[in-house]
Formats: C-alpha cells, sequence, structure tokens
C-alpha cells in the first residue's frame, strides 16, 4: 500500500505512443490522460518500438529496450512484441503498480498480459481494460471471420473474465456486456481530450464561404472503417462545387486504391486531392483551411480528431455511429445516418449553397462547442474517479488478488 506521500502507480499497456503520430484516438487519449493526470498519478508505459502504419517505423529518438523520460511518464520501448512477458513481469516487481491499465481488445500486448494474469503469474493488481472503440459493429465487420473467432475462444477461456471495464459512452459499455464475459464490471468515463487545442480561434482564421463553393476535409487514419469510399459512390454534386481534401497514413493501402479509383471514375462531382499524412501537431492548424469536417465512419468510440476540427470552427458532418449525436442542437454540424445517403445528400448540397453569414455563425458555435467539451471539470472526474476507486477497493483488500 502506498503511502500517504506517494502517488498511486499506473502501468500502461499501449499498443503505440510517443513520439508516434499515426496512430488512432486510444494513443491520443492515454497521452492526455497523462498530461492531465500526473499530478494525481505516477505512470509508466509499456509500448512498442515503432510507429502505427504499415510500415512500422521505427523510432530513431528513443532507447529502444530502455525505460525512457517521455513528458510526465517513463516509457518502456519494446524490442518485439514478445518481450512483453519478459518486461511486464520486471515491471510489476520494481514498479509495484497500484493499478494495469491497456487501451486496447485485441492487442497482443493486451492479450499476453491478460494471459500472465489467467495464469497466476500477476497477483494483487487490477486491471481496468479500455477497448477504445475495437468491439463497435463497424470495427468488428473488418477482419471479421478472425476476430469473431479469436472473442469466442477468448472469452471462453476467462481471459478476460474478472476486469474492470472503462467504457468511453453508454454505447460503448453496451458492446462489452455483449460479448458475455463473466463478472464484467463496467465504468463510463468519457475519453480525456487534451486540456486546450487551440488556445485562440477567430472567425477570421476560417477561408470565405462563397455560395455554389465549399472546402470539406478529411483527417484521420485511412482505413474502411472510416469508410471514405462511401461518400464518393453516394454523392452527386455539380462539378467543380466541392472541393475534398483528404489526410492521413494509409493505414490500408487497398483501401486507398479503391477509394482513388472511385474517384477517378465514379459521378461524385467533388474534386478530390489526397494529401498524405500529418503530424499531430499539424491537425488543428489543417482545419482552419477548411469549412467542414466530413467522416461517414463505421463507428467511434469518442474521436479526438471530432474535438480538434469543431476547436478550428469546423462542423461536423459525420455518420450517427458515434457519441456525437447533438451537433445540430448545437449548431455544430450534422450525424446522419448512413442508411439514408439522400440525407448526406441534402446536407452536403446545403453546405455548398451555404452563405457566408450562415457560416460563420455555425463556425462560431463549433468553436463554442469544442470549447464547452474542453472545459468540462466532470470529464477528467470521471476517469480519476474509476482509477481511484478500482485502488482503494485493492487497498482495502489487503493484497487480495482482485486482477
Amino acid at each position: 500500500m502506498e503511502t500517504e506521500t506517494e502517488k498511486p502507480r499506473v502501468l500502461i499497456i499501449s499498443n503505440f505512443y510517443l513520439p508516434g503520430s499515426n496512430s488512432g484516438g486510444g494513443t491520443r487519449t492515454i497521452v492526455n490522460t497523462v498530461d492531465r493526470l500526473s499530478e494525481r498519478f505516477e505512470f509508466r508505459i509499456i509500448t512498442r518500438a515503432y510507429d502505427a502504419g504499415p510500415e512500422k517505423r521505427r523510432y530513431e529518438e528513443v532507447r529502444i529496450g530502455e525505460w525512457n523520460r517521455v513528458g510526465m511518464a517513463e516509457v518502456f520501448y519494446l524490442e518485439r512484441d514478445s518481450d512483453i512477458s519478459r518486461v511486464i513481469g520486471e515491471a510489476v516487481a520494481e514498479f509495484r503498480p497500484s493499478l494495469l491499465y491497456a487501451n486496447s481488445f485485441f492487442s497482443p500486448l493486451t492479450v499476453a498480459v491478460l494471459r500472465l494474469r489467467k495464469q497466476g503469474r500477476i497477483k494483487g493488481i487490477p486491471f481496468v481494460l479500455a477497448p477504445c472503440g475495437e468491439l463497435s459493429k463497424g470495427a468488428r465487420r473488418l477482419k471479421r471471420l478472425k476476430k469473431a473467432v479469436f472473442i469466442r475462444s477468448a472469452v471462453s477461456m476467462g481471459i478476460y473474465s474478472g476486469l474492470v471495464w472503462k467504457a468511453s459512452s453508454e454505447l460503448e459499455a453496451e458492446e462489452i456486456r455483449a460479448l458475455g464475459v463473466k463478472d464484467a464490471e463496467i465504468h463510463i468515463a468519457p475519453d480525456l481530450p487534451a486540456s486546450s487545442i487551440l488556445e485562440e480561434f477567430d472567425p477570421g482564421m476560417k477561408p470565405k464561404k462563397e455560395p455554389g463553393k465549399v472546402r470539406f476535409v478529411f483527417v484521420s487514419r485511412f482505413d474502411r472503417k472510416k469508410n471514405l469510399k462511401w461518400i464518393v459512390e453516394n454523392i452527386r454534386l455539380p462539378a467543380g462545387a466541392a472541393l475534398l481534401d483528404v489526410y492521413g497514413t494509409p493505414e490500408d493501402k487497398g483501401y486507398l486504391e479503391e477509394f482513388l479509383e472511385e474517384v477517378r471514375t465514379g459521378r461524385s462531382g467533388l474534386e478530390v486531392r489526397y494529401k498524405g499524412p500529418l503530424r499531430h501537431e499539424e491537425v488543428a492548424g489543417t482545419f482552419l483551411k477548411y469549412h467542414f469536417k466530413l467522416m461517414p465512419t463505421l463507428g467511434e468510440n469518442f474521436g479526438h480528431v471530432f474535438l480538434e476540427a469543431l476547436s478550428a470552427g469546423c462542423p461536423l458532418i459525420i455518420s450517427d455511429r458515434t457519441p456525437w449525436r447533438d451537433l445540430e442542437g448545437k449548431g455544430a454540424g450534422w450525424t446522419l445516418p448512413l442508411e439514408e445517403p439522400e440525407e448526406w445528400q441534402d446536407v452536403l448540397e446545403r453546405c455548398v449553397a451555404m452563405e457566408e453569414h450562415e457560416y460563420r455563425r455555425m463556425s462560431a458555435s463549433a468553436n463554442a462547442y469544442s470549447d464547452a467539451v474542453l472545459s468540462d471539470p466532470s470529464i477528467e472526474k470521471r476517469t480519476v474517479d474509476l482509477l481511484e476507486r478500482v485502488i482503494r477497493r485493492r487497498d482495502r483488500a489487503a493484497g487480495g488478488d482482485l486482477g
């Protein structure tokens, strides 16, 4: 048990971490958690020595196979995934964590540690698992058979039993319940955004909105889950009216080729330019150059990139398969069903025709919405309450095996 002067210690297993910039929202949540909560908790992170993406670019700026100080956390970069069993054992013995935390359901790193736990080689340490959107219907449609077989086997073997689950929304909580895991204890705590995104926003930073012209932007990892080909397959706009710039790491190069071929041969009327990946620090500034953020995603558990777009005064046009369901009521965009492409058609036509004064009002509302989210103290409090509740229960058990 920690003394009163010690911080509780959290050992995180993360698929990817800084200095990488290509991974998704799960990594951003860990980065933001460390940045925002390091005064309350001491963090160590075990992760891979390369960035997300098909190239698996290894980091040159870190010491692989050692602990590195990265911001407010100590980070260990694995030489290979198979090293996790040895490293987690050494970290548990040395760091004596108050709890273990993993931000992926399917990651081989998570699964390896859960197997050690099932074998009794990690005892007395609570385990918090955040699936980070991996259990959504849209995500599970990708590599469907492989995932279904794994889930059925892993659940029946009990490696996910007795965990504390962090769901980012009630929607994700339902996805966790649907697994049928034994003794699943589920708590809802929204993913932590950055404490700030754009320190100062001025509507004058945005491009002028001329009726008959619009600039759409897509910023995200480029894969089938983001579903961008759906737009060029289902939307028809007048030639020359709409630009769509696409930024993102092509995690699925085959899907990128399919998308670009549909752009070349289809009749969407959109002028589409693939611009390649962005570094994270470039994202918010890039959104300033566009009118609307477009993403017909098959499912997101949070969507840090949505908040970044809103902060840059970029209203959203997204599917209804995310927690961002109140955009229209906030004057900050639209959430639309993929089953109704005619609704998307109507909204995009409205965006094309929109005049400057209406767009300025929407842009300001988008920025105001992001400010309200970023300044909401309950978002941070719910994560703190979850971690502290689990740690206190372990302490009360006086060394009992809650893991």
